[in-house]
């Protein structure tokens, strides 16, 4: 039983730090601290249950403070997940603190009336685990006793009961095909949590039997055990695997951004020697390729403005005047004037010798044609902003840049010459 329950411990902490690395470094997701709070809450509560950490906190801290700790933490469990959905739900911030003020009252008033109970006698075997426990040896349970046990049951089968039924609806809500891992992890969730109802239902009829004199035939451990360890599993997995879905969706995402900027990064590596790696960072960049590409792609945006920069010293001073002043007479949208501006910039500075002498004239008809030919593209191109699946944080700046850029390098995709061979001719070093 012990390796169970430090298992369910265990994925309990993997579960809070993913949904807090989720928290702290999403793209797509934002999934609210409670959710990390919750898994943490219930992990710890599992974890009261090893018999060394037990033994701690019920017979060497001088008073018994295990099941008080565990339903406070159980308690907490589920007022983190109830302020989720109330917060998931709700139509304004007022209602939303009004709910959860209510549901806070509710089951804060819950424990305290149960701690009160439980003072009343803290030694009594019904609180402790081990042989000597009511858990293992049925016997009468006074009645004060028996009700601290009854008030938190129901409490924490209410609260389930709630989680659950919420879980499977919103399952139901999402028939997606996109959203398979998050229907798969509602609907395991809703499991756990209606075997957490169980195992409530169960132990609070075991302590009215035993309080009007009626001793079950059989113990309350034996049917307690598997259910408040199997409750856990279902309810961790389940949190964990709508998550593990963003981050995929993250992971194409990024994988696809990191294309369609490739004209541009192979431009910027040929002409100023964008990337110089240790093998270490090379390294870093292969594992951020494949697991957190999105990482890549703002690293990518740094690189691209502080290259923009320098080329920009190196090109006539009025190209983007210019630029600006040729695409305003064109059809084309705010956005895409501003990715038209970088992709001449980029494309002149690559096309334009710098270190030998040219022909009288040859500077201006050469960014004559290359702004004449970009934006011929961008007049005759749809070139969409993000997608839905891309456009995950509008409200940062991020997105109008990562936006400007993209557009570019789709503008630089489809020039008609190949910049890294006409870069070839061009002296930037």
């Amino acid at each position: 039983m012990t390796f169970a329950l430090t298992a369910v411990v265990g994925m309990g902490i993997v579960a809070a730090l993913f949904f807090r690395q989720r928290l702290l470094q999403s793209w797509r997701a934002k999934p609210s601290a409670a959710l990390s709070l919750s898994s943490l809450f219930l992990a710890l509560a599992v974890a009261l249950q090893i018999p060394p950490v037990h033994d701690v906190l019920a017979y060497k801290a001088g008073w018994n403070l295990f099941w008080p700790t565990q339903w406070a933490l159980t308690i907490a469990c589920c007022l983190m997940v109830h302020i989720f959905a109330i917060r998931a739900v709700a139509t304004s911030r007022n209602q939303a603190r009004l709910a959860t003020r209510r549901i806070t009252a509710l089951m804060g008033a819950a424990f305290l009336v149960a701690f009160a109970l439980f003072s009343t006698d803290p030694d009594h075997p019904d609180f402790v685990l081990g042989p000597q426990s009511r858990l293992e040896v049925p016997g009468h349970v006074p009645i004060l006793v028996g009700l601290a046990w009854v008030v938190v049951m129901a409490t924490l089968a209410s609260s389930a009961m709630t989680h659950a039924v919420r879980a499977w609806h919103w399952a139901a809500k999402s028939p997606e095909p996109t959203k398979a891992w998050l229907r798969a992890g509602l609907r395991i969730s809703a499991a756990g949590f209606g075997v957490g109802v169980l195992y409530c239902l169960h132990s609070a009829a075991y302590q009215t039997a035993e309080m009007v004199g009626w001793i079950p035939a059989w113990t309350q451990q034996s049917v307690s055990d598997p259910l408040i360890t199997a409750a856990p599993t279902l309810i961790f997995i389940g949190s964990v695997l709508p998550a593990i879905e963003s981050w995929h969706r993250e992971r194409l995402d990024g994988t696809r951004l990191l294309r369609r900027l490739e004209p541009i990064r192979r431009l910027l590596v040929a002409q100023v020697s964008l990337e110089h790696l240790t093998a270490i960072q090379r390294l870093q960049r292969l594992l951020l390729h494949h697991w957190r590409p999105m990482i890549l792609v703002y690293q990518l945006m740094i690189d691209f403005e502080d290259a923009l920069l320098r080329i920009q010293q190196e090109v006539p001073m009025a190209l983007s005047r210019y630029t600006i002043n040729q695409a305003y007479r064109k059809d084309i949208d705010d956005n895409e004037r501003r990715a038209v501006v970088v992709a001449v910039v980029l494309a002149a500075w690559a096309g334009v010798p710098h270190a030998v002498e040219t022909p009288e004239g040859f500077l201006e008809n050469r960014i004559d044609r290359i702004v004449g030919i970009v934006l011929k593209l961008a007049e005759h191109r749809h070139m969409p902003p993000l997608e839905d699946s891309e456009n995950a944080q509008q409200e940062t700046t991020l997105i109008t840049d990562l936006d400007r850029w993209l557009r570019a390098a789709d503008l630089l995709r489809d020039f008609p010459v190949d910049l890294d061979t006409m870069a070839l001719g061009s002296s930037h070093h």
